[in-house]
């Protein structure tokens, strides 16, 4: 019998696409979003663990216009800039450095 995956629950930010400056998202998915980041963001000691933590959440980054956008994993559907978050892609690249990015695809990938 082959095995079914789950489907992640239909969630703001599984449905609305981050299209503007600005989130789709209300005030109360962004506050849920941003304390169930914050301590992966604040921890992380490289791009590459940052991107681990991500992943074992559902979340990848991705480079669009100069921003880091925040993608949900399983759908694909972008959320949010991670300023909207509160962590600005020039403080991330202060403490982190410069990101390993995928040329194609604009994903934030970790480094060999």
């Amino acid at each position: 019998m082959p095995v079914q995956r789950e489907q992640p629950t239909q969630l703001v930010w599984t449905t609305s696409g981050c299209q503007s400056d600005e989130s789709h998202m209300d005030i109360e998915t962004s506050v849920y979003l941003r304390c169930h980041l914050s301590e992966d963001f604040k921890t992380a000691k490289s791009w590459n663990d940052l991107i681990s933590r991500l992943s074992q959440k559902g979340f990848h980054l991705k480079l669009h216009n100069k921003r880091l956008i925040l993608v949900n994993e399983h759908t694909s559907v972008h959320l949010c800039t991670c300023s909207h978050l509160g962590f600005g892609f020039a403080a991330i690249a202060d403490k982190l450095g410069k990101p390993h990015v995928h040329g194609q695809s604009n994903k934030l990938v970790r480094r060999p």
